[in-house]
C-alpha cells in the first residue's frame, strides 16, 4: 500500500505553501506518482494495443484479391454483440443501483445521528480510517478528469475492464465478432452518456455526472474507433470501395465527429474559448445522432428515450430560467448581480448558469457557471430565535443603512436543522440545552414558511473574460436599482453542484468547527455558506469558522481594494452576530506592502504568502478531537496541498477526521 511521509518531516524541512516554487514537492511523492505512473500506463497499453490490432488485423487476412466494394450486407448473427452490450448495460445499471442503496444507508444513518446530542461518540475502525485517506484522495486521470478521487478512478478502471471482457472474452469471438461487439458497446455507452449529460439528471449530482459523461464518452470513442479499425484494416487499394458504401461513409463520418467533440472538449478548450466549445459540442452531437442513425438504426432504438428526455430537459429549463432583475452594479472589477429566484430547493455551496443576452452580447454565448453568493429570504428570522439572536434580526436595518450593501437576509434549509452545537467525543463542554429547546419547540408550519421564504439571489461575477467583461461594461451603463433592465437580459439556471462533503452528505452545519481556504474570488461560495450557518446558528452545530483567504495583487491598492471591498458589507454583516465566532485571516500577496485598517478583530490582515500546511497544523493541535469540514475554492496547487494534508494520517485517523469539499466548476 502506498505510504504518505508524515506531517512533521514536511514542517522540519521547512516545506511552504504551493504559491511558492517549492510547493508541496515532497509531500505524499510516493503515493502521487505510483497513482499517476499507473494511470499514464494504461493509456500507453490502450494506445499500443489499438495500433497492434490495426497491424495484425491486417498482416493475419486472408491473401485474396482486394476487395472492389464493400455492398451493405447485413451482419450475420448479430445477437451475440447484442448480448455482450446487454450484458454491459445490465452489469453498469446493477453496479450504479447497488451504489445508490448503499449511499442512501450512509444517508439514512447520519440523519438517525443527527438527532442525538453528539454526531459520533465512537472512533472511526481501521478499515473506515484507511479507506478514507487512499480512497478519497484526489488525483487526475490524463485526457479525462483533472480531479477525482481514487475510488472513482478504479471504478473507471473497472468498466474499463468491463468493456474488454465484454469485446474479447466472451465465447472467444473472431476479430469481425470482436468489432461488431466493439460496436455494439459503443452504443451502450453512448446510452450512458446522454443522460449524464442532463443536468436535470435526478440521481447524481450535476459536476459528478459531468465527469462520468467524459468518462463513458472516451469508452464510446475507443470503441467506435476499433469497429473502425478492423473495417478499415481490409486491403483496399483506394478509398473509392469505402466512398461507395453508406455505411462506411456514416461510419467514418461518426468517427470523425466523436474525435472532434473530445478535441473540442479538452479543459483548455473549455476554459479559455467556452462558446466555442459549446457550439461545436452541440453542433457534433446533433450530426452524431443523424451519422449514427443512418449508420445502423439500431441506435437510435437504444437512445430514443435518452434523447427524448435530453431535449424534454432543455426545453424545460429553458422555460424555466427567466429570472427577474433586481440590481446590477460593479464594484472594482466585480459585477454584483441580484435575481429573484423563485425556486426554493437551494442549499448554499451550489452554482447556477448565468445566461445574458442583449446590448454587448451580439456573438452566440452560452451559460456560465457561478457560484451564489448570497441567499436573500424575505422573513429572515422569527420571532422564537430572534428574542436571543437580535444581532441577526437587526441585520436588514442595518444593511439599509449602508448604501453598498445588498440585502444579505439568508436561506434557512431544513437540511440544516441539528439539535445542538457539534461536540464529538470531547467532555470538555456540555449541548446548550436552550438551544436544544428552541429547535425542538419550533412547530413544522414554522420550518415550512422559512424554507419557502427564499426570495432572490446573488452573483458576483468577476470581470476577467470576454463574457464576464461585457457583462461588466453592460452593468456600468445599467442603473444599479432598476427593475427592468433595458441593456441586457438575464436568465439563470439551477441550483446544480452537491454542497456535501462525504458520501452520506455531511453538511457544514454538522461541524463545530469549519474552515474556508480560498483564493481571489474563491470566496464566493463560502460567502454563502457563512450566511447560512449564521441564520440557522441557533439549531445548527456550528461554533468556530476560520477563513484563510489570500489576495494577489500586482499593483497597490488596486486588485485587493476590488476585491476586498466587493465582499466586504457580506463579511461585516456577518461578524455582527454572537453565536459562531469568526477567525478571518486575509493575506496580501504582491506588490501590496501597506495594510488596510480593520474594522473587526475577528479579520486580521497580513502581507505575503500563507504557509497553509502551518495554518492547518496549528488548527489541528487546537481541534485534535473533533470532525472538521474544510472547504476549498483556489489555484491547483492550493487545493492539491489541502486535499494531501485532508487525507494524510495526522488530520484524518481513527479519533477524528477532516471532511473537504473541492469547489470545481465542470464546465
Amino acid at each position: 500500500m502506498p505510504r504518505s511521509i508524515h506531517v512533521e518531516q514536511l514542517l522540519g524541512s521547512g516545506m511552504r505553501s504551493p504559491a511558492t516554487p517549492s510547493a508541496s514537492a515532497r509531500f505524499i511523492v510516493d503515493r502521487r506518482k505510483i497513482i499517476f505512473g499507473i494511470t499514464l500506463t494504461a493509456v500507453i497499453v490502450s494506445v499500443i494495443r489499438l495500433a497492434a490490432y490495426i497491424h495484425y488485423s491486417a498482416k493475419l487476412k486472408d491473401a485474396t484479391p482486394p476487395a472492389e466494394s464493400l455492398p451493405d450486407i447485413p451482419v450475420q448473427n448479430p445477437f451475440p454483440a447484442y448480448w455482450a452490450a446487454i450484458f454491459y448495460l445490465s452489469t453498469i445499471i446493477t453496479a450504479f443501483v447497488g451504489f445508490k442503496w448503499y449511499t442512501g444507508f450512509l444517508q439514512q444513518r447520519l440523519e438517525q445521528q443527527r438527532e442525538q446530542v453528539y454526531l459520533r461518540v465512537v472512533p472511526y475502525s481501521v478499515m473506515d480510517t484507511l479507506s478514507y485517506r487512499y480512497l478519497e484522495t484526489s488525483i487526475s486521470i490524463p485526457f479525462v478528469t483533472t480531479s477525482t478521487s481514487l475510488r472513482s478512478a478504479l471504478v473507471v478502471l473497472a468498466i474499463v475492464t468491463l468493456n474488454l471482457i465484454c469485446a474479447t472474452c466472451l465465447h472467444s469471438p473472431n476479430q469481425l465478432e470482436q468489432s461488431n461487439r466493439a460496436a455494439y458497446l459503443a452504443v451502450a455507452n453512448f446510452s450512458l452518456l446522454i443522460p449524464l449529460s442532463i443536468r436535470l439528471f435526478p440521481w447524481m449530482a450535476l459536476d459528478t455526472a459531468i465527469s462520468w459523461h467524459r468518462v463513458f464518452g472516451m469508452l464510446t470513442f475507443v470503441c467506435a474507433a476499433q469497429h473502425g479499425c478492423y473495417h478499415f484494416s481490409e486491403r483496399l487499394e483506394s478509398l473509392k470501395p469505402i466512398m461507395e458504401s453508406r455505411k462506411q461513409v456514416t461510419g467514418l463520418l461518426s468517427v470523425f465527429t466523436m474525435a472532434t467533440m473530445i478535441l473540442a472538449s479538452h479543459e483548455l478548450v473549455r476554459t479559455n474559448c467556452y462558446a466555442l466549445f459549446r457550439t461545436i459540442h452541440l453542433s457534433a452531437f446533433m450530426m452524431l445522432i443523424i451519422s449514427l442513425t443512418l449508420h445502423n438504426r439500431a441506435f437510435l432504438l437504444v437512445n430514443a428515450f435518452g434523447i427524448v428526455w435530453w431535449v424534454a430537459g432543455r426545453v424545460w429549463r429553458k422555460r424555466q430560467s427567466v429570472a427577474k432583475l433586481i440590481r446590477i452594479q460593479n464594484v472594482g472589477k466585480f459585477t454584483q448581480v441580484t435575481l429573484e429566484y423563485p425556486f426554493k430547493n437551494i442549499t448554499a455551496g451550489q452554482f447556477a448558469y448565468l445566461g445574458v443576452t442583449g446590448a454587448g452580447f451580439s456573438k452566440p454565448g452560452w451559460a456560465r457557471p457561478f457560484s451564489f453568493s448570497g441567499l436573500h429570504t424575505q422573513n429572515t428570522i422569527h420571532s422564537p430565535v430572534a428574542q436571543i439572536h437580535p444581532p441577526v434580526a437587526q441585520e436588514k436595518n442595518d444593511v439599509k443603512a449602508n448604501a453598498t450593501t445588498i440585502s444579505s437576509a439568508h436561506l434557512h434549509t431544513e437540511t440544516h436543522h441539528r439539535p445542538a452545537f457539534h461536540q464529538e467525543a470531547s467532555t470538555t463542554q456540555v449541548p446548550d440545552k436552550d438551544i436544544l429547546n428552541i429547535n425542538d419547540s419550533q412547530s413544522s408550519k414554522d420550518k415550512n414558511v422559512r424554507k419557502d421564504s427564499l426570495k432572490s439571489v446573488d452573483l458576483h461575477v468577476h470581470a476577467r473574460g470576454r463574457f464576464t467583461n461585457s457583462l461588466f461594461k453592460a452593468a456600468s451603463l445599467q442603473d444599479p436599482e432598476s427593475h427592468a433592465s433595458s441593456q441586457i437580459h438575464l436568465e439563470l439556471d439551477g441550483p446544480y453542484g452537491a454542497p456535501w462533503l462525504s458520501l452520506s452528505k455531511h453538511y457544514y452545519s454538522d461541524f463545530e468547527t469549519v474552515v474556508f481556504i480560498c483564493s481571489g474570488a474563491g470566496i464566493t461560495p463560502w460567502i454563502a455558506v457563512m450566511q447560512a450557518l449564521v441564520a440557522s446558528a441557533n439549531h445548527n452545530r456550528t461554533r468556530h469558522i476560520h477563513a484563510i483567504w489570500s489576495i494577489h495583487d500586482t499593483v497597490p491598492n488596486s486588485l485587493f481594494t476590488a476585491t476586498y471591498e466587493s465582499f466586504n458589507p457580506k463579511l461585516h454583516s456577518l461578524l455582527k452576530q454572537s453565536l459562531i465566532a469568526f477567525h478571518i485571516n486575509v493575506y496580501i500577496t504582491g506588490s501590496q506592502t501597506t495594510l488596510p485598517t480593520t474594522f473587526n478583530e475577528s479579520i486580521n490582515f497580513h502581507a505575503g504568502r500563507p504557509n497553509v500546511t502551518q495554518l492547518m497544523m496549528d488548527l489541528k493541535r487546537k481541534y485534535s478531537d473533533i470532525d472538521v469540514g474544510v472547504g476549498v475554492c483556489a489555484y491547483d496547487d492550493l487545493t492539491k496541498l489541502v486535499d494531501q494534508l485532508v487525507h494524510s494520517g495526522h488530520f484524518s485517523d481513527q479519533q477524528a477526521r477532516w471532511y473537504i469539499k473541492k469547489e470545481l466548476f465542470r464546465i
